[in-house]
């Protein structure tokens, strides 16, 4: 899998018809953190992977600034959002905007179409979400991830890909009782084409015209 130091090892996440590859490049993090509030970057790499230019800008990561031992830092915010992207053969790109929670697509001529809003319930962070994070550590772990900050709401999506068609699939985000994770399917003009319900606690991690590909977590 080629990359070069100019994009600092990152890898190559989509590839288009021409051969051209595009990978994401975040800020370095600086030693407290405080280089996370820069926005991160798409960038299309030629097939040589000689050169790269920068055709798109993701929203900065969701920090809090805390007092620690060390000092002051900037952490993530755990359940914070972050955008998603693609691109797809022609080398048009998409970018699902997780604060506008839309999906904006961009020619391969350099001209962005914006999409509409996504409806959406707004789901707080509740003491039960941090409870299941918190479990989800070793015991001797515990007591520091109780000192991580916590974003007060969860995004609308937790991930996205490219499915059949060209269309966004983003999954999005539920109630820890929640027995059924819901999909929009956002089509080229930035609306939503259909919603996706997917009961028990699979995800999807791929789908074809008429199928779908499902993973789900078993106790062994």
């Amino acid at each position: 899998v080629p990359t070069l130091d100019a994009i600092r090892g990152a890898l190559p996440q989509a590839r288009d018809a021409q051969g051209r590859f595009y990978a994401d490049l975040f800020p370095r993090p600086g030693p407290d953190g405080s280089g996370n509030r820069d926005s991160a970057a798409v960038l299309r790499v030629d097939a040589a992977f000689t050169r790269a230019d920068t055709i798109a800008r993701l929203a900065p990561l969701d920090v809090a600034e805390v007092m620690g031992d060390a000092g002051r830092r900037f952490e993530r915010r755990v359940f914070g959002g972050v955008d998603r992207w693609g691109a797809v053969a022609d080398g048009s790109l998409w970018v699902a905007r997780v604060y506008e929670n839309r999906v904006d697509w961009r020619t391969p001529d350099g001209k962005w179409s914006r999409g509409q809003a996504l409806p959406d319930r707004v789901l707080e962070v509740t003491r039960y979400d941090r409870e299941l994070f918190i479990q989800g550590f070793p015991p001797e772990l515990r007591g520091t991830a109780q000192q991580l900050p916590f974003a007060p709401i969860k995004p609308p999506f937790e991930a996205a890909f490219t499915g059949a068609g060209e269309r966004v699939w983003l999954e999005k985000s539920r109630a820890p009782a929640d027995s059924v994770r819901i999909y929009h399917v956002v089509n080229r003009e930035g609306r939503l084409a259909r919603e996706v319900h997917l009961r028990g606690q699979g995800r999807i991690l791929a789908v074809s015209d008429n199928a779908a590909l499902v993973a789900e977590r078993t106790p062994d």
